[in-house]
């Protein structure tokens, strides 16, 4: 029933000059209108929040066009990655996961080039690498119950640390057998 009124109240406060009526029925139950009616009483009805979000930029080319740049500045421009975040599972967050099997979600912005790979640190230890960017993520198996951390990191063809992504913590919640 909330659910209705807020959506109502939603959908009045978009009109100009809408009034919202309440009444309590027979039964009991409570009714909102446009229209006045008997026993109605007239409900104030707040602006809805709006928030205004900056406009998308699109990444500009960083390479100059000329041959008067230095090569391996424009070489290491267009290796350049914008952003790289672990999705999922959030920082802190609890997984679910019986079997022990964890999904570990990346978002890279542009996706991974060639001859980059994707280093993955499990509790501080050494775990697989990922050399391509298509579907970033990562299937961890047989993960204990407890607490586990994932560190990740794109590396060149020269094992150079390009950009990092964590530390994410988090918990594998897993059914104990035998009063464990």
């Amino acid at each position: 029933m909330q659910r209705i009124f807020l959506l109502f109240l939603i959908f009045a406060c978009a009109t100009a000059n809408a009034q919202v009526y309440r009444r309590v029925g027979p039964d009991g139950q409570v009714y909102f209108s446009d229209h006045p009616g008997p026993d109605a009483e007239k409900v104030e009805a707040t602006p809805a929040q709006a928030v205004r979000l900056p406009p998308v930029r699109e990444p500009t080319d960083t390479t100059t066009q000329s041959g008067s740049g230095d090569a391996g500045q424009q070489e290491e421009a267009s290796n350049a990655y914008a952003s790289f975040v672990i999705a999922s599972p959030a920082n802190g967050e609890a997984v679910r996961a019986n079997d022990g099997n964890v999904t570990i979600q990346l978002s890279l912005q542009p996706q991974l080039k060639p001859g980059h790979t994707i280093a993955l640190k499990i509790d501080g230890e050494d775990g697989q690498d990922i050399s391509t960017g298509e579907g970033l993520a990562i299937e961890l198996t047989n993960m204990s119950r407890g607490q586990h951390s994932v560190e990740v990191t794109v590396v060149d063809d020269e094992g150079n640390a390009l950009i990092q992504a964590g530390p994410v913590s988090f918990h594998v919640l897993r059914v104990g057998v035998g009063g464990e």
